[in-house]
């Protein structure tokens, strides 16, 4: 198994299987994210790079070790070359690999991490992919394999297909039907069941708001996917839905968490640019819900280390 390994500061950010032959060697580069400018220049110069390899074969960096023993493991993969791509979030230690066939086709796409706090985020997905594998609004990932070690955690799903694009909350309305699904029948249950005062360390004004609420007060739950407003849902031409990344999901939310994700998702840019004029518009687009209800959505959010939730709270008024 060759690969060629591209880095950023000495730190590897994708691997290219050149064993293959070119034709899979260009449709690895595809498989590396180009939202910006600089990663599309950043591309054109691991074209450039492959095509010298290819004229004049040079040693490079070896892939990890663990990498190339979970491949090797799954011998259901025997038959793909695998495109690995690093995490750049410090300390995450997250690894993703497509699997390509032998035209260079993205067959299979797989989740890795070593982060021990992160293996039951890979087994919820599984779960909800498992859950969700007949829902009647939208599709998601079939499983292929979920693996949990002493080591590791991974979970192979099938590619997203050529028919299916991004459909980000920016340029789309939220979902009202899927997110009916989703959420299942609502329950109510006491604040104090939702959230536990006593785990509150940050005395934020949107935490000291919930906190100096009553703890009998009920607040609306439900499931959640729990990050509808990243770039998580897909449609095709025949306006079917596809929904991805089931990590954060969740079976009692507070009801409002993926309807404020969305909001999110769409206000990004404006959020980024001024933070207290984008907070007075969540607050007059959600004027016919219930503060609290609000608060506590957000608090969810903010623990999932949402940022966008994050820069919206620091705003909050009690």
């Amino acid at each position: 198994m060759k690969h060629i390994v591209f880095c950023k500061s000495n730190r590897p950010i994708i691997a290219i299987p050149v064993d293959a032959g070119l034709k899979v060697a260009f449709a690895g580069i595809g498989c590396l994210p180009s939202y910006s400018f600089h990663r599309k220049i950043y591309k054109l110069m691991m074209v450039a790079v492959i095509i010298f390899y290819f004229l004049f074969p040079f040693k490079n960096k070896k892939i990890s070790n663990f990498l190339v023993d979970w491949f090797e493991s799954n011998e259901s993969l025997k038959d793909f070359h695998p495109v690995f791509i690093w995490s750049l979030v410090e300390g995450r230690m997250r690894y993703y690999s497509h699997l390509l066939n032998k035209k260079g086709e993205k067959i299979y796409f797989a989740k890795i991490t070593t982060n021990k706090n992160h293996f039951n985020l890979l087994e919820t997905e599984k779960y909800y992919l498992d859950h969700f594998s007949k829902a009647k609004t939208f599709s998601v990932p079939r499983v292929i394999n979920f693996t949990r070690s002493t080591s590791y955690a991974s979970l192979i799903t099938n590619h997203i297909t050529k028919d299916f694009s991004l459909c980000h909350p920016q340029k789309s309305y939220f979902p009202n039907k899927i997110s009916k699904e989703i959420s299942g029948t609502e329950r109510e249950y006491p604040l104090k069941d939702i959230i536990d005062n006593k785990k509150i360390v940050e005395l934020t004004p949107l935490n000291k708001f919930i906190m100096n609420e009553n703890t009998s007060s009920l607040i609306r739950v439900s499931r959640s996917h729990g990050d509808l407003g990243s770039e998580n849902i897909f449609k095709n031409s025949k306006n079917e839905y596809l929904i991805i990344d089931w990590e954060t999901a969740k079976e009692d939310s507070p009801y409002l968490v993926d309807k404020i994700g969305f909001w999110l998702g769409k206000n990004h840019r404006c959020i980024k640019k001024n933070q207290k004029k984008s907070y007075l518009k969540f607050i007059e687009d959600f004027k016919q819900y219930e503060k609290i209800d609000l608060a506590c959505g957000l608090y969810f959010l903010n623990e999932a280390n949402f940022d966008l939730a994050i820069l919206i709270s620091n705003n909050w008024e009690i």
